[in-house]
C-alpha cells in the first residue's frame, strides 16, 4: 500500500508540473502600454511580466530555435498555428494543455501569414472546458511585436489573413465585403466567400477557454 501511495504521488507530480520557458530575451524598449494605466507612460514587456520571448517572420523557419530577431533564428509559425513543425513543435507539445506565462510571442511587422494556404484556424483553444491556456496573473502570455522589428522601408504591422481580400469599413459593398453587428454590440467586417470567419465553425483564429493573454 505504501509504494502504491509513493507511485501515484509521483504520478501526481509529474503531471501537474509545468515546463520551465527559456525563450530569448524580450523587447527592451519601452513601447508597450500598461493594461491597468492605458493612458499612462508606455511601459516595458518585463515590466508586464513577460520576460521569455519567441520571434516569427514570414521568411523564418520552425528548425530555427525562434530566440532573436536576428537572421537565422526566428521561426515561421508560433505554437499551435497550422504549419508549426520542429522546435515550434517542440514548445507547442510542453504547453499544450497549460500555460506559457511569461512568454512573448513576437510577429515581425510588415509580414503576412496567409492562414488559408496553410490549411486551418490557428488555434489557441485545444481543450476547451477541460484546462485554461494562456499566462498567469502577473506573467501573461505576449502575442504582439517589437516596433523596432519589421520587413520593408518603414514599420508596419504584421497582417493575418485568410486567403482572401481586405475588407474593412471603406471596402464595405454588400458581395466581396459585408458587415454585420454581433448581439453583444461588435461590428464586424468580413469576407463572405471566407473559410475562416467569426460565426463559423472554422474561425480564422480561435482564443476561447483562455486566460492573461
Amino acid at each position: 500500500m505504501a509504494r502504491l501511495t509513493r507511485t501515484l504521488m509521483l504520478f501526481a507530480l509529474i503531471f501537474v508540473a509545468r515546463p520551465v520557458f527559456a525563450g530569448g530575451a524580450c523587447p527592451s524598449g519601452a513601447n508597450y502600454t500598461n493594461p491597468s494605466n492605458p493612458t499612462g507612460p508606455r511601459v516595458t514587456l518585463a515590466s508586464l511580466g513577460i520576460t521569455s520571448c519567441y520571434y516569427v517572420a514570414a521568411n523564418g523557419s520552425d528548425s530555427n530555435d525562434g530566440l532573436s530577431e536576428a537572421s537565422g533564428h526566428p521561426w515561421a509559425h508560433v505554437p499551435f498555428m497550422p504549419g508549426c513543425a520542429n522546435s515550434c513543435a517542440t514548445l507547442q507539445n510542453s504547453i499544450n494543455g497549460g500555460y506559457c506565462a511569461g512568454c512573448g510571442w513576437i510577429f515581425r511587422g510588415g509580414d503576412t501569414w496567409n492562414l488559408g494556404v496553410l490549411g486551418g484556424s490557428w488555434n489557441l483553444n485545444q481543450y476547451p472546458g477541460i484546462y485554461t491556456y494562456g499566462g498567469k496573473s502577473g506573467s501573461p502570455l505576449y502575442i504582439g511585436v517589437d516596433i523596432g522589428w519589421y520587413s520593408g522601408a518603414s514599420w508596419a504591422r504584421p497582417v493575418l489573413t485568410a486567403g482572401n481580400p481586405l475588407c474593412n469599413p471603406s471596402l464595405v459593398n454588400g458581395t466581396t465585403c459585408s458587415t454585420s453587428t454581433m448581439s453583444i454590440g461588435i461590428v464586424q467586417y468580413y469576407v463572405p466567400s471566407c473559410a475562416y470567419q467569426l460565426g463559423s465553425n472554422n474561425q480564422m483564429i480561435s482564443m476561447g477557454n483562455e486566460a492573461y493573454i
